[in-house]
Formats: C-alpha cells, structure tokens, sequence
C-alpha cells in the first residue's frame, strides 16, 4: 500500500498543480484533491483490490467504489465529487473516458437517489475568485500568529470551519494520520499525512499550543 501511495503522489506532484484551463491550482485545491483521491485508493484496498499500479485503475474499480458509497449511505452529492476526483485523475494518465456517470455503476437504483438536489452556480475556491492563498496567510500571520496557524492548517488539510474551530493540534496527530474533530452522530474523518507538507505545518502547529490544549484558545 504504501509503494502504491507513493506513486499516487507522484502523478499527483506532476499534475495536480494545473488546472484543466491551465490556471494554477490553489493549494486548498491541491490538497482536497490529493486527500479524495488517496481515500479512493485506500479504500479500493481495504475492499481486496491490490492494485500496485495506480495507472492500473479502471471501471470495475469505479463500479466497487460506488457500490460501497452507495451502501454506506453516502450522500449523491459526495459520490459525485468522489467521481469528479478519479475523473481527474484518469485524464491525468490517459484514460479521459473511463470514469462514467454515476447511474452507469449503479443501473438498480432509481435515478432519483443519485440525482444532487442543489448545485452551486458559482465557484467557491479561492483561486477561481482571485484570491492568493500565500499572501493570505501572510496577512493572517501579520494579524496573530494563531490566526496564521488556523488558516495555514485549514488549507493544508482542506478542514472543514468546525473541524479548525475544535482542532486539539496534540490529540488529533496519530503519526500517520490527521484525526478531525467529529461531531455528534457524524462520522469520523481520518485525513492521512502524505505529504512532508502537511507534517511540517502540524509540527509547527504544535509548537504553538500547549498539549490537550484547542488551536484557538491561550
């Protein structure tokens, strides 16, 4: 697993980084895009398909992958954006074609379910809205150095505004993983350290906060 995660990050390093207009990619971006996409190989692991290539992804993986969101009660809105992922992902190593609609995995169930019920009409990511993320978290870091260390976090670990506002920098590193806060009844949410970024700003991090204590209080 952990030679195929290797390769993942590879293709990723190579790629990720541009989008498919050919604009940078903003960190926030690189980093969601990298976190589905290793969750999507990690799972394909733990359902007993050992892939050792990464490129070696194809439609019987995507139909697996489905299968086990859909019976898992993920929402179609998540289902789609896992898709959008591995669609981008296959353009990368040429397969532009292979990743289908999601009806295609799943011909059983009513169309209905797997329709996303809203959409948004405009772009949220920071560098579709001109916004640079660097000097942004130098501004941050200008204001406090906790504001700096939230905004820095967030963006390398693409959390979620409850996820900062709860984040305990010593309880929520399990050496290989970044364990986020969980709300009640909500699932857990395991973001995997791949990259040496992310362990970098977490180390820094910790060297802000006191253990047990949260990344927004003294």
């Amino acid at each position: 697993m952990t030679a195929l995660i290797s390769q993942l990050n590879a293709i990723l390093h190579k790629n990720a980084g541009t989008r498919v207009n050919g604009k940078v990619a903003s960190e926030r971006t690189k980093s969601a895009t990298g976190e589905h996409l290793r969750a999507s190989f990690r799972l394909l692991f733990d359902l007993n398909y050992r892939l050792t290539n990464p490129e070696n992804l194809s439609e019987k993986h995507m139909k697996a992958l489905c299968e086990y969101w859909y019976q898992n009660e993920y929402t179609a809105k998540t289902i789609q954006s896992n898709l959008s992922y591995l669609r981008k992902f296959c353009r990368w190593i040429g397969k532009a074609n292979m990743v289908k609609n999601v009806s295609h995995y799943l011909p059983d169930v009513p169309p209905s379910e797997l329709r996303v019920k809203s959409s948004a009409t405009r772009s949220k990511s920071w560098a579709e809205n001109g916004i640079d993320v660097v000097e942004k978290v130098k501004e941050a870091d200008a204001i406090d150095q906790r504001f700096g260390a939230m905004l820095r976090i967030a963006v390398a670990f693409g959390l979620r505004r409850h996820e900062i506002m709860q984040c305990c920098p010593w309880k929520v590193d399990r050496g290989d993983r970044f364990a986020a806060y969980q709300t009640k009844g909500g699932r857990p949410r395991d973001i995997y350290i791949d990259t040496a970024e992310q362990r970098i700003v977490l180390d820094q991090i910790k060297k802000l906060v006191k253990k047990m204590n949260i990344l927004v209080g003294r």
